[in-house]
């Protein structure tokens, strides 16, 4: 419903109960529903009274919001006579509004929030008479009024005429009239938005902090609920423990001379502990230990260490390294024939460069050959790869270095295929056949068998075997001179040695052909 026909409404409602209502009129309004300013007038009891004057906005109770503001109700449109009239000051037309029933009269509401009805006439009630005395009377049957289409403010009813044989959608044969149930409807309040997070309560040890928000996106009017739940939310901060510096104690007495004879020293200590540091607080600036020197004949002195001195830079630039610490054996430091301190004098500690070394990468084992791709009966090749995976280059790290792929020959054999034969791979060469380079000779062996030669293929062709001369082993002693009885001679014990057989070498092959089989 448009706001002004709602206004006219309300404005007719209320003349016709003449509910006798106290309003508070208000000569500014304000944003959001809110006013300020009494109109200096204290017998306000309809709507009209106060909006066709100097208010603009009204209400039935006095609720303060702030300074100078009150909840409110806009006036809406004016009016300057009993006639409703638009905001361009234009009387309503009357097609504007539906037909009221001439007949009806309006009841007097008990209270304020009594729904506002006019009394449901009989059904045989109205009678329409005839414009010429010999036409018949026709007696009109109208339907119960149906429920007002507000539960709160105004609304309106409606009646349709009870027939047979009539349109009852003619705007003739319906009847409405204005009704209102409550003058005001109920507005329950609605929490506005938080507000921010006030500061801390403290800066540490946990403390406090607080956020608040308003019941005012509305407020509660007319008899509405108010926001439900808390205006204040609270929330822990700062949760962690201050830090505490530490404070030194007092010192202990002094111990007893170290020596009983000679220069000595007696010492006190100190603790930190009043109070210990805590949550990261200071450590005690100075030492825990106070010495000085007895007045004793003079005794071997043994060397004391002194503290540890501060760890030095990691000595790797990249990855884990190590780093060092030392001390020195000056508190004090051996006299008289005393003692040199006693453990290590540098302590090292694992650590860690800022970033990780570069690492190269490494090809991983072959993977198996595939698919030969040759035509049948004929030779191809078949290939195998590996990937740069083990480890994978990281940091910077070199690629690998080789090949990826690898290929090698291959024969696509159907089974009845005439195929020469072909040498497999070299086996690794044996032990040399002594310990020293002369006449010290490896083998190595190969065989037909890859594949072997079937249906009358041919032999593999050149040797299967290898010699070579161990040259990469020391030079033997010289021999011993003979005699000429075949033993050996020792000029120095002029003593024969033994026997010795003298056999002449064979020469050696380097390559030996495989036996015809």
């Amino acid at each position: 419903m448009k706001p002004k026909v709602q206004f006219v409404l309300l404005v007719l409602l209320l003349e016709l109960t003449h509910v006798e209502v106290k309003l508070f009129c208000f000569r500014k309004l304000k944003k959001r529903n809110t006013c300020g300013g009494f109109v200096k007038r204290a017998d306000y009891t309809d709507l009209e009274s106060c909006c066709t004057g100097k208010g603009q906005g009204f209400a039935e109770r006095k609720i303060k919001l702030g300074r100078n503001r009150f909840q409110c109700s806009p006036c809406g449109p004016r009016t300057s006579d009993n006639n409703p009239r638009t905001s361009d000051n234009k009387p309503y037309s009357g097609s504007e509004f539906p037909p009221i029933a001439a007949d009806v009269t309006p009841l007097i509401p008990a209270a304020p929030s009594t729904e506002f009805i006019w009394p449901v006439p009989s059904k045989q009630e109205i009678v329409e008479t005839p414009d010429f005395p010999d036409e018949p009377v026709t007696l009109i049957v109208w339907e119960p009024w149906s429920p007002c289409s507000k539960t709160c403010g105004a609304g309106w009813r409606s009646r349709a005429q009870v027939c047979d044989d009539c349109d009852r959608n003619d705007y003739n044969k319906v009847q409405s009239q204005p009704c209102m149930v409550n003058f005001y409807c109920p507005v329950d309040g609605n929490w506005g938005p938080w507000f921010p997070w006030e500061s801390c309560s403290v800066s540490c040890d946990a403390g406090v902090r607080i956020r608040q928000r308003r019941c005012n996106y509305p407020p509660p009017g007319f008899g509405g609920k108010t926001c439900e739940g808390d205006g204040i939310a609270e929330q822990h901060c700062h949760t962690k423990a201050c830090p505490v510096d530490g404070s030194w104690g007092e010192w202990s007495d002094f111990s007893a001379c170290s020596t009983t004879c000679g220069s000595g020293i007696t010492r006190r200590t100190r603790k930190c502990d009043s109070p210990e540091p805590l949550n990261g607080g200071k450590d005690c600036i100075g030492p825990p230990v106070n010495t000085k020197k007895c007045e004793l004949v003079k005794c071997p002195v043994d060397g004391g260490w002194s503290s540890w001195g501060s760890w030095n830079w990691c000595s790797a630039t990249c990855g884990t390294g190590v780093k060092e610490r030392t001390r020195t054996c000056d508190s004090p430091r051996p006299q008289h024939g005393g003692n040199d301190c006693t453990g290590p004098e540098m302590d090292q500690q694992q650590c860690y460069a800022a970033h990780p070394c570069p690492t190269d990468g490494g090809w991983s084992e072959w993977s198996k050959f595939g698919n030969c791709w040759a035509p049948i009966c004929g030779r191809g090749y078949k290939s195998r790869l590996r990937t740069c995976s083990n480890p994978h280059p990281a940091h910077g790290g070199k690629d690998c270095v080789g090949e990826q792929y690898e290929k090698t020959q291959c024969f696509k054999d159907s089974g009845d295929c005439h195929r020469n034969g072909s040498w497999c791979a070299w086996s690794e060469w044996t032990p040399c056949s002594s310990t020293c380079k002369t006449d010290s000779v490896k083998t190595r062996y190969r065989k037909c068998e890859c594949p072997q030669p079937r249906n009358n293929g041919l032999e593999c062709q050149g040797d299967a075997r290898q010699v070579e001369k161990c040259l990469e082993l020391p030079n033997c002693p010289e021999p011993t001179e003979l005699s000429g009885d075949g033993f050996a001679y020792d000029e120095e014990t002029d003593t024969n040695i033994g026997s010795i057989e003298v056999t002449t070498a064979t020469p050696i092959h380097q390559n030996i052909t495989q036996p015809t089989p």
